[in-house]
């Protein structure tokens, strides 16, 4: 049963407040929600029998209300009566007159025997049921006035009357509040027991309702006071009981009030002194009283009221018969909610603490359960994950499909169903999670780890499938939303089975997310709709911001992407296949005539060039947001993508050859599958930190922009298709490399990251696991025999820890004992032990409190190297006196014999949990008078007696384990992630290992463990142990634990076996013990094991009443080993055949459990090994020192070597006399550095190595680098280019100027830096400006303007015609260009300038890229398309001008620059307004060039055939193969007319070869010889008219290789002819 309510920590009905039907439900439910046995009717049953009663007691109340109304008129008649009377009454004590004498009899009475009166109406109720209503009415009615006269008089009291009858009745000081006095009743000593801040918060033990509530507390002398007070049941009666008040004069009663104040004032000095664990003593203590005050102004909210008398309180201008006002204290009120939580008491903790389900599966997040098709999916993806992690050859690799499917779906179930935790699994269910093989044969049963793997998939996969729901939710209510009906998205939605199918197959929660990219592009305003309509969208009062793909989709613009006919998902499909499964077909109009039709006046797409842009980003966006083509590039970075690393100028600095990240400080593409373990975790951290760069990216990225393209394009090759194809290729490479590429790597390296933190995490675990997996120390002797469980039936060892701190010689060592439960015995301080005269003294004290205690291991910690080289020794000299004392007593050796003494023996244990817990707060409330270094050997010992135990206290509130360092990496998991990989490892090793529930409730310090305790948690834990001392402080078994409501079945199951009911508990009592209490066998295996013992004894299976186990006793005692001679096989069919129990390895653990019950499965105590003891004493670790550079100090010098120390640590230090530096001589006490080249552990010894060609040559830093450093993905290039870069000079800072005031919106006083930092980013659209002062004086300004992202450019204005310094001048001057003012300048100069910058980037020409890709582009598009090809790229170096990049077939890349100017797109020296026209230039340019290169070549070779073969000398000659340089070939005969071309007999001319061209070709710039159009095919022949020559802006002019091309001799034509080109070049394309 669940049982959800909220948690009242106020008052209930018994305390005077109204309980509605809730908490009477709520009582009665937490009351019986762990009691099996009730059925549900019964508790409904229960429930409405409170409710009744409630009801009733409602009812008399307002009756009693009824009554008061009916009654307030006479009664405010009768007090104003009174109040006239009491003005008119004399000065002294005398009684108040009533107007009513009957009335004020009765109330005599009453005063005088209230509670003969209450007890005589009790009676009265009792003897006459049936009496009338009217006589209840009146006896209700005199109550209330009774009630009302009491308060008057009250009222009448003057405060020192008040005090004085306070003090009399023990209430205390009564107090003002708000003008009025309020009244604090007492309580009683049996109602509410003495409680301060600590155990306020205790559980409450009561049965009925377990919520824990505040109890009234006592008054401030009964906190302070161990007195006891009895409150009177009437304070009239004690202010009387000796005489009458009215007959004591004044004098009296001021005389009485003194003393009473002089009596408090000594009660107060009796006050426990809070602050004196804190040094404060009583006096200041008092007087931090007197000025803060005593705590009591709280008092209202402290003490509450009992239920006998209400505490009420009333408004100031109320009148008296208005209804009082209850208060509900609750703990919130008292204490801070952080406070509250700390103490895991909230309302949330309360169900987590009563749910009968674990802990830590409440403390997951929760899920609906997955349906059928869910569940067969998750153990499809669960069974694939641990295929793809577990190695070759392991029974999850051997096992059939079937057998591993089977083996995870019950686990599965078991989690889910069962709520059975991984501990439980592992011990008790094996014989369910056995894989098979294929002939059936077992191969072995889940271990722990991939238990827990399951565990982990499974809330992965939960989580996934709960994102997979809402998307499925959210894509049905598009599709049936009434408010959609008809919309046409919705119907195209409808038919659209693609993103179900997307949907369906999505395995992570990334492909859910790309499902959801996909709804928002496409259907963003119908969700909208839906979420308003659904209430989950609240709209707000301001503009509705849409985006631009919603705007261009509102205004018709998707009909014109459309025409460009790309399908993406065809497209995807085929980048997925890598098959060209998309063509698409061509427009035959142009895309600028095709986008006309789609302007939209008056918006953003008033022009084609803005409708073509628009285009290009819905298409990208739409190809960005497919889930198909999202996946296949995450699968290609996943397997493809290299890592390469580029430190920062401050990375540069810091990350040296010492440092942790110096290992990938240069790496270089490195592919990810070749990182290992947590590597990348590093760089992932070194980036976050700011000191390096991480580029991810795929080595073949160009390739495959490549296979983009290629898939959405198509190969046709007239002009308009490669327009459209032009287009396509810009939307598919804005869609892969802007918008794709930069969230996959981001979403890829968080990937990486989470990777390594998994595995991070994992080897915490371990390490965690390594160190707190340790068995109790054991003694030699003890560790063969029964030392411990038989003879003195104890579990841990006696202890002395002793340290000596930091080895100072001014301060004492402290020896601290403790028993066998972990509590102190005795503590000593030894403040001789550094004397050599009197530290006998102190050896005689050890060995006597040895003796004395029974001391079985002396344990010694410490913090520096003083405690090896002092203080062991010293220990090792009283071991020896105290066995030479034992040898030659007589007495002693008789006791060792008998087992009562044993010699002690010295271990050193590791103090890294000592350290934190000699200053942590828990440590400080248990040994408050202990000084740190006592506390430091309390920890000390209790970690020899139980290692885990010691480490699990640091497992609390306070996050102490944290603080613990076990592997090196650790500080760079999250705070989450770290405390649940120890908190595993706590739940492996206690479960394996048991926890002694009565140790843990008898002993505090002993109930740590209990928390990981299958099924529990540190707020289950608590409340086991809550209830064991509530209800006699022991636990005799472990039904107990179901039949007096302290787990619920689910939890008990997991939890039973791994509690043990140890029998040294109850060596005074005779309480019947079931030994399988202290074994691993689960109670629902008692029966079994019953047998088992039965049949090994060979008696019938008969079971005695009161100790049904006494068969089991019986065979652990004598004969366990009988239970190898049973067929446990055969038992375990016959249990399948009749209960369908699979048991076969449960048997086995039965028998190994009854031969030898708990065994400790742990790993023996050892003492510290000699690099744990080195590191402890010094700090230093060995691959810390070897081969570093360390400071030494001299202290003595010998013939052959020095002997030195380490500056840091004090290690010792040896310096041999050959390595000594060669150019100083050391002296003793003498500073110098040195490399470590030798660590002796066990000496804490060093060897040095100081000449100066080591130390100073940096030497030992290029060693230690190429330790550390992969030479294969290392680039050492980088590194050695770094060194030799100059650093930047450190830049002078500029003089304070006085700032300047230009009265134009556009001004701005502010840096060359700022403006640029004002300017970036994506909101600030390009052309933006900023004018602002100008770093060349006063007389010059300066405007800065965005040309693009990243690129700027500063003009600079001269100023002329100033009135002053500081005033704009009146003339600007701008390349010698005059301007009027600012706005002249800006538009005439900045904004046309802009226009242009923007027509250039709206070409299809233009390309945001680098040089570098441009060119190779450039390239791969004439190898491609056998044509010239040319683009247009921006110039972040000369921000005002474009480079303009082409080639030629067969010719090298060239570039020039496009200058843009306030005229226009200045090129080669002609302006030009458009970009279109100055492609036309330079094409009719280029062609009049290569005609007039042709028509040069061309008679240059008919001049050389008149002249007939080679020149002798005129330019370079061919190779040698062909004759001498400068020289000649001979004539050979000439070939057959049949050989040659024409009838001349000789060979025509060949076309020049490619690369080789005539020196007549002009540069470029300059116009061709000749002019005319002789074109090749598909050149335009509309060229503009010829443009003035120029050379290239900023460029010097290019030309091709000045080379005379030779003719070919008669020998060699008609070997030639095989390279003559196939008909006419195609000539170069130039596309618009």
């Amino acid at each position: 049963m669940c049982f959800h309510g909220s948690i009242d920590f106020g008052s209930d009905n018994e305390q005077g407040g109204r309980v509605d039907d809730s908490q009477v439900i709520e009582k009665t439910t937490t009351k019986r929600i762990l009691d099996d046995s009730d059925s549900d009717d019964d508790i409904d049953k229960d429930i409405a029998a409170a409710i009744e009663d409630q009801k009733d007691d409602d009812d008399d109340g307002d009756e009693e209300e009824e009554e008061v109304q009916r009654s307030s008129k006479p009664k405010k008649k009768e007090k104003e009566k009174k109040k006239s009377k009491r003005i008119e009454a004399d000065s002294d004590d005398s009684s108040v007159e009533d107007s009513d004498d009957e009335m004020t009899e009765a109330d005599k009475g009453f005063i005088v025997d209230d509670d003969d009166v209450s007890d005589a109406g009790g009676d009265d109720d009792d003897d006459d049921e049936e009496e009338d209503l009217d006589a209840k009415r009146r006896r209700k009615e005199q109550r209330k006035l009774l009630k009302r006269k009491r308060r008057e008089e009250e009222e009448d009291l003057d405060d020192e009357d008040l005090a004085l009858i306070d003090e009399n009745t023990g209430r205390g000081p009564s107090k003002k509040k708000g003008g009025r006095l309020v009244r604090k009743g007492g309580q009683k000593e049996d109602q509410a027991e003495r409680r301060d801040l600590s155990n306020i918060f205790d559980m409450d033990d009561d049965e009925d309702a377990r919520v824990a509530a505040p109890v009234k507390p006592k008054r401030k002398s009964e906190l302070y006071s161990d007195e006891d007070s009895d409150e009177a049941d009437d304070f009239v009666v004690d202010d009387n009981e000796d005489g009458d008040v009215n007959d004591e004069t004044d004098f009296d009663r001021r005389a009485r009030i003194a003393k009473a104040k002089e009596q408090r004032k000594a009660d107060r000095s009796k006050v426990r002194n809070l602050g004196q664990q804190y040094g404060i003593s009583d006096d200041v203590w008092m007087d931090i009283q007197d000025l803060f005050g005593d705590g009591m102004d709280y008092e209202y909210a402290l003490f509450p009221s009992d239920g006998s008398k209400p505490r009420e309180s009333y408004r100031q201008e109320e009148e008296d018969e208005a209804e009082p006002i209850k208060k509900t204290v609750k703990l919130t009120d008292i204490y801070e909610p952080s406070e509250i939580a700390e103490r895991l008491l909230t309302e949330e903790d309360e169900v987590i603490r009563l749910k009968d389900v674990p802990e830590r599966f409440q403390l997951r997040t929760e899920y609906p359960p997955l349906t059928d098709d869910e569940f067969n999916r998750e153990v499809e993806h669960i069974e694939t994950v641990l295929l793809a992690s577990t190695p070759e050859g392991s029974p999850i690799d051997l096992a059939t499909e079937t057998s591993r499917q089977t083996v995870i779906s019950r686990t599965l179930k078991f989690f889910h169903e069962e709520h059975f935790e991984v501990p439980f699994l592992f011990g008790h269910r094996k014989d369910y999670l056995t894989l098979e093989g294929p002939t059936g044969n077992h191969l072995g049963h889940l271990n722990r780890s991939e238990l827990w793997k399951i565990y982990d998939l499974d809330t992965q996969f939960q989580a996934v499938e709960a994102k997979r729901r809402s998307v499925r939710t959210l894509i049905t209510d598009l599709r049936t939303s009434p408010e959609l009906a008809g919309n046409r998205s919705i119907e195209v939605l409808l038919g659209d089975r693609y993103v179900d199918e997307m949907l369906r197959t999505a395995a992570s929660l990334e492909d859910i997310a790309d499902v959801t990219l996909y709804l928002q592009l496409y259907y963003s305003e119908e969700i909208k709709k839906v979420e308003e309509a659904k209430g989950k969208r609240k709209e707000l009062k301001r503009a509705i911001r849409r985006t631009d793909y919603e705007d261009a989709k509102r205004l018709g613009i998707q009909a014109f992407v459309s025409l460009y006919n790309v399908d993406v998902k065809l497209f995807s499909e085929s980048m997925k296949k890598m098959v060209n499964l998309h063509v698409p077909d061509d427009l035959p109009e142009d895309p600028l005539d095709a986008a006309t039709k789609f302007i939209v006046e008056k918006s953003p797409f008033s022009t084609e060039q803005r409708v073509i842009e628009a285009g290009r980003m819905m298409l990208a966006q739409q190809i960005s947001v497919d889930p198909t083509y999202r996946r296949f590039l995450r699968k290609v970075y996943e397997t493809d993508a290299v890592i390469t690393v580029t430190p920062t100028e401050r990375g540069k600095v810091e990350i040296t050859p010492v440092h942790p990240y110096y290992k990938f400080k240069y790496l270089k593409e490195k592919p990810v599958y070749k990182f290992e373990g947590t590597e990348y975790l590093l760089i992932h951290k070194a980036e976050i930190e700011g000191l390096v760069t991480v580029r991810v990216f795929v080595d073949e990225e160009a390739k495959l922009l490549e296979d983009v393209v290629k898939h959405i394009t198509n190969d046709y090759t007239s002009e308009i298709s490669e327009r459209w194809n032009d287009e396509r290729r810009r939307c598919g490479e804005k869609a892969t490399k802007e918008l794709i590429f930069p969230a996959v790597v981001k979403s890829f390296k968080e990937m990486l990251a989470s990777k390594a933190t998994d595995l991070l995490a994992e080897e915490c675990r371990t390490a965690f696991e390594k160190k707190i997996d340790v068995q109790p120390y054991r003694h030699n002797r003890s560790r063969d025999d029964d030392y411990y469980d038989d003879h003195e039936n104890r579990t841990h060892a006696r202890v002395m820890a002793i340290s000596w701190g930091d080895g100072d010689p001014q301060s004492a060592v402290f020896a601290i004992c403790l028993d066998e439960s972990g509590r102190v015995s005795s503590t000593t301080k030894l403040s001789h032990m550094h004397n050599r005269d009197l530290k006998v003294k102190d050896h005689d004290l050890i060995l006597s409190k040895m003796r004395e205690l029974q001391i079985e291991v002396l344990v010694v910690g410490g913090t520096s190297i003083s405690t090896k080289q002092r203080l062991i020794p010293e220990l090792v000299e009283s071991l020896k006196r105290i066995n030479d004392d034992t040898e030659s007593s007589e007495r002693d050796r008789r006791r060792y014999r008998r087992g009562e003494f044993v010699v002690p023996e010295l271990v050193v244990v590791e103090d890294d949990v000592a350290r934190i817990l000699m200053t942590s707060k828990r440590f400080a409330k248990e040994f408050p008078d202990f000084p740190p270094l006592a506390r430091y050997c309390v920890s000390l010992g209790r970690r020899v007696q139980d290692t885990t135990l010691e480490f699990a206290t640091l497992f609390n509130a306070d996050e102490e384990i944290k603080l613990l360092r076990a592997h090196p990496l650790q500080h760079l998991l999250p705070d989450d992630k770290l405390k649940s990989a120890i908190e595993r490892a706590f739940v492996n090793v206690v479960n394996m290992n048991g926890v002694d529930v009565n140790d843990a409730a008898s002993f505090p310090h002993r109930s740590h463990t209990l928390q990981f305790v299958s099924g529990l948690g540190p707020r289950k834990a608590g409340f086991i142990i809550n209830r064991i001392g509530k209800s006699g402080g022991k636990l005799e078994s472990r039904p107990d634990l179901i039949q007096k409501r302290m787990l619920g079945r689910a939890i008990f199951m997991n939890a039973a076996s791994f509690i043990k009911i140890h029998k040294k508990h109850f060596k005074r009592t005779n309480a019947p013990l079931d030994v399988l209490d202290n074994t691993r066998i689960h109670p629902e295996d008692y029966d079994i094991a019953r047998k088992m013992a039965a049949g090994a004894l060979d008696i019938d299976d008969v079971v005695e009443a009161d100790d049904p186990s006494s068969h089991v006793a019986e065979l652990m005692d004598d004969h366990p080993e009988r239970l190898n001679n049973l067929m446990l096989d055969d038992f375990a069919d016959e249990l399948y055949r009749t209960s369908q129990d699979l048991k076969r390895i449960t048997l086995r653990d039965i028998k190994d459990e009854i031969i030898d019950p708990y065994k400790d499965r742990r790993v023996k105590f050892n003492s510290a090994g000699w690099n744990e003891i080195f590191t402890m004493l010094t700090g230093e670790v060995e691959e810390g020192l070897l081969g570093m550079v360390v400071s030494c100090q001299v202290v003595k010098n010998f013939d052959r070597f020095m002997k030195c120390k380490l500056s840091a640590s004090g290690v010792d230090a040896n310096l041999q006399a050959i390595m000594c530096p060669s150019q100083r001589t050391l002296k003793e006490g003498d500073a110098f550095q040195a490399v470590v080249i030798k660590v002796d552990i066990r000496e804490f010894r060093v060897e040095l190595d100081a000449r100066e060609d080591i130390v100073d040559s940096g030497k030992w830093l290029m060693d230690l680098a190429n330790r550390v450093r992969d030479p294969k993905y290392f680039s050492l290039d980088r590194e050695e280019e770094d060194k030799q870069r100059k650093p930047p000079a450190p830049k002078p800072k500029p003089k304070p100027k006085r700032s300047r005031t230009v009265n134009h919106p556009y001004w701005k006083n502010c840096t060359y830096q700022e403006a640029i930092d004002e300017l970036t980013g994506p909101s600030v659209r390009n052309g933006s400006l900023i004018i602002r002062p100008s770093t060349k004086g006063n007389d010059h300004i300066c405007i800065s303007w965005k040309v693009d992202e990243g690129v700027f450019q500063h003009i600079d204005i001269l100023e002329t015609n100033k009135d002053n310094e500081f005033t704009l001048g009146k003339t600007l001057i701008i390349d010698g260009k005059k301007y009027d003012d600012l706005e002249e300048i800006v538009a005439t100069y900045v904004e046309p300038m802009a226009q242009y910058f923007s027509e250039a980037r709206r070409h299809v020409k233009y390309r945001n890229d680098t040089v570098d890709e441009t060119l190779r582009w450039v390239e791969r598009a004439v190898q491609s398309t056998k044509r010239s090809s040319y683009a247009v790229i921006p110039c972040p170096e000369k921000p005002q001008c474009l480079w303009f990049i082409f080639q030629h077939i067969g010719k090298k890349e060239c570039q020039e620059y496009i200058t843009i100017t306030p005229n226009g797109f200045k090129f080669r020296g002609a302006f030009y307004k458009r970009m279109d026209h100055l492609f036309d230039a330079f094409k009719k340019q280029e062609q009049q060039r290569m005609e007039a290169a042709k028509s040069a070549a061309k008679q240059q070779q008919q001049s050389q055939h008149q002249q007939g073969g080679y020149p002798r000398s005129s330019g370079p000659s061919y190779p040698s193969s062909r004759g001498p340089p400068g020289m000649s070939m001979p004539p050979r005969p000439q070939a057959p007319s049949s050989m040659m071309s024409g009838g001349g007999g000789r060979m025509p001319p060949m076309p020049s070869r490619p690369g080789a061209v005539s020196a007549a070709v002009p540069m470029y710039g300059q116009p061709p010889a000749q002019a005319g159009w002789a074109g090749p095919p598909g050149m335009r022949p509309q060229m503009p008219p010829q443009y003035p020559p120029q050379q290239a802006y900023g460029q010097p002019q290019q030309q091709y290789p000045s080379q005379q091309q030779q003719p070919f001799p008669p020998h060699l034509a008609q070997q030639q002819q095989q390279y003559r080109p196939q008909g006419a070049s195609n000539g170069g394309y130039y596309g618009r």
